[in-house]
């Protein structure tokens, strides 16, 4: 790795943006770097040569040379040092005309709401299967195999009712099946949303039917809807968009889950601790109740009133995580029924006339 007579490892960086460059000048001196800096693409091929970096931060967009013919030019010359590029990569690829990313397509209304929907879809579907399983073994004590078969139930809905929806596209307006998925998913969440530490695999199932019954009136419609105005020859840059939304939205249901289970059970915590006092008689009475119950299996009074306040400290945690899991399923009904106004700019579907038609030889 080059480096000067002080071993600090040297950092060139290529930024025509004055902010942007004083910033990572900066942060990259203040983590113990040596930093040249330049704001020109074809100035940088000289400063290159002077200053030798053991790495190169590059952006895409440069007066004199863009980042990309740069980039080129010093795999030409057979330097080998690594390139790390700071693109605004939508800017730049709606600028040229052949681009590795055909954003433009997203100027089609009934794509981008399509997409954005799905993305929020991804986030709500991948959320619930991953936060399912947790509840039901972190919370109710499920093995994993149980935890699993509380999936089944939608799983094997979906699977049904997906030919049905394909078949009901025909001839049903495809924004009244869009909007009854809608209604079946936020019912669902709904019940979710009322779940507590007495809950049952038996009263799951009704849930996740229901919840299995909505997923296909949405996916299977939206997907064809928001692409059936598309060009053909645009097909594959809007096919390839629309599912890149979706599988960021699963990436993004996985890290908001994680991230507001906590949040949300620390908040309950702390309110269900400020009930936990002697002046609050529903609590003392339980309190002395356990400690009493505790006292006569063990014989030992002093240890019993720890061991009770350690069971309440556990069932404040695990009330404190129900209410949270709670909340997250009331968040993810309204984001559903936020999503009902964006029907409008759906293209109707005309009933099919396919099947009344004769076939021609």
């Amino acid at each position: 790795m080059n480096t000067r007579d002080n071993g600090k490892t040297r950092i060139l960086v290529v930024e025509d943006d004055p902010h942007i460059l004083l910033g990572l000048e900066e942060i990259l001196k203040g983590e113990g770097f040596e930093v040249a800096v330049c704001n020109r693409g074809d100035r940088a091929l000289e400063l290159l040569a002077k200053f030798r970096p053991a790495l190169i931060v590059l952006d895409v967009m440069l007066p004199g040379l863009s980042g990309y013919d740069l980039c080129r030019q010093i795999r030409g010359r057979s330097i080998n040092t690594p390139v790390l590029m700071l693109t605004a990569m939508v800017f730049w690829e709606l600028r040229i005309k052949e681009p590795i990313i055909n954003f433009r397509v997203l100027r089609n209304i009934p794509l981008s709401i399509g997409a954005g929907m799905g993305l929020l879809f991804g986030v709500v579907l991948f959320g619930t299967t991953f936060s399912l399983p947790q509840l039901t073994q972190r919370l109710l004590r499920y093995p994993a195999y149980q935890a699993g078969l509380v999936l089944l139930p939608r799983a094997i809905t979906l699977f049904l009712a997906m030919p049905l929806v394909g078949w009901l596209f025909n001839y049903v307006d495809a924004r009244l099946l869009i909007a009854v998925g809608i209604g079946l998913t936020y019912l669902a969440f709904h019940q979710l949303a009322h779940l507590s530490l007495n809950v049952g695999f038996w009263n799951l199932v009704p849930i996740m039917l229901i919840m299995g019954a909505g997923l296909p009136c949405m996916f299977v419609t939206l997907s064809t809807t928001s692409l059936s105005t598309v060009r053909r020859e645009d097909m594959t840059a809007a096919t390839s968009l629309y599912t890149l939304a979706r599988r960021v939205g699963g990436n993004l249901g996985y890290a908001l889950v994680a991230t507001l289970v906590e949040r949300f059970s620390v908040i309950h915590q702390a309110h269900l601790s400020a009930h936990i006092s002697n002046l609050n008689s529903a609590y003392s009475s339980y309190y002395a109740t356990l400690a009493a119950r505790l006292a006569r299996q063990t014989g030992d009074p002093v240890a019993a009133q720890g061991k009770a306040l350690a069971l309440v400290d556990n069932l404040v945690n695990r009330q404190a995580a129900i209410l949270a899991y709670n909340d997250l399923a009331w968040l993810f009904g309204i984001m559903f029924l936020a999503t009902l106004p964006l029907l409008f700019f759906l293209p109707r579907r005309q009933r099919a006339q396919a099947a009344s038609k004769p076939r021609q030889p």
